[in-house]
């Protein structure tokens, strides 16, 4: 009886690897691919023991047996359930974004985002599938910080909100922007989307000066009266005699610390674009901004207006004086 139980202890032994290593060479790529194998797991062990044995590979650095034991999973859990049963709740997204995991670790880059990205389809609020996408793209030559900061935005838009998730989101801005403020614009709608990202009043502010002085003399004609409109829309000043000659640089001693130098490709965009173009572009900047933001660009423009028109008056009465004599 000993040694029958002990054959039949080995065989079972036998075909439960053989099994297993006839699944581990399954390429279960998809949750469509893995139901297409219609595969059953009744006699071998449950998707949970699986996912645990995967989890402890995982921790001791065993990444192939952890995938394999991911994969494995992944076939049990979408494989028929017995006549009669409901199915159990499906843990598919989070087998593929701890598939997700262990490609990152083995520095499968381009799998890791596809594991993540099948996780994310599965379960859109899933915030750990986002996070190991973002990490892959973030040590990618071919992606970049835009990329990285549209994953934290959907993961944002989908998932609770959570310390991490603001902490990385937040990050995300802060590593674009500083990439973005010295990369080529290339379009009127790629400088709106970083202008938007702005987040200090004075960056925003500093912004607009530069692109008034970007600007020509008869071109900043043209953004005076848009200014202008939305001044006199409020009631607060009337039509005041103004003239080309008048629209000179703005100062920008109060911006001493936020040079051009700093947002170059974009003043070297703006100064790009035809007349109107300018003008359009500032009206959609001047959307952008808050209230308060409104009311300090009011406010310095009419400091600004007053001056102009202050000096305008003494050069007038310098030329009038000259001519007396």
């Amino acid at each position: 009886s000993h040694a029958w139980n002990l054959v039949f202890n080995n065989f079972i032994e036998f075909f439960t690897t053989f099994t297993l290593r006839r699944v581990n060479r399954i390429e279960i790529n998809s949750p469509s691919e893995a139901l297409s194998l219609n595969l059953t797991f009744d006699n071998l062990m449950s998707v949970q023991e699986l996912k645990d044995r995967g989890n402890e590979a995982f921790k001791l650095k065993n990444f192939k047996e952890a995938e394999s034991l991911y994969r494995q999973a992944l076939a049990a859990e979408v494989s028929t359930p017995a006549e009669g049963t409901d199915p159990p709740p499906s843990t598919c997204h989070v087998l593929f974004s701890n598939l997700a995991a262990v490609y990152f670790e083995m520095h499968e880059l381009e799998r890791c985002v596809e594991a993540a990205d099948h996780s994310i389809a599965l379960q859109p609020s899933w915030l750990k599938a986002y996070y190991r996408k973002a990490l892959a793209l973030e040590g990618m030559d071919s992606a970049g910080p835009r990329a990285v900061l549209a994953v934290w935005e959907a993961a944002a838009q989908h998932c609770e909100a959570s310390p991490l998730l603001q902490k990385q989101h937040m990050a995300a801005k802060i590593r674009w922007l500083k990439k973005f403020k010295q990369e080529t614009v290339v379009s009127s709608e790629d400088l709106l989307e970083r202008y938007s990202l702005l987040t200090d009043s004075r960056q925003k502010l500093s912004t607009m000066a530069h692109f008034w002085n970007a600007s020509s003399k008869s071109e900043r004609f043209q953004h005076f009266n848009f200014f202008l409109a939305m001044i006199g829309g409020a009631g607060e000043m009337a039509p005041l005699p103004v003239a080309v000659d008048m629209m000179v640089d703005m100062p920008l001693h109060n911006y001493h610390d936020l040079p051009r130098a700093h947002i170059e490709p974009w003043c070297a965009y703006f100064e790009s674009c035809a007349s109107e173009e300018k003008t359009r572009l500032l009206e959609q900047v001047w959307g952008k901004l808050s209230g308060l933001e409104q009311t300090a660009v009011i406010t310095d423009l009419r400091l600004f207006l007053g001056m102009q028109m202050e000096q305008h008056e003494q050069d007038t009465h310098t030329s009038a004086s000259r001519v007396g004599k």
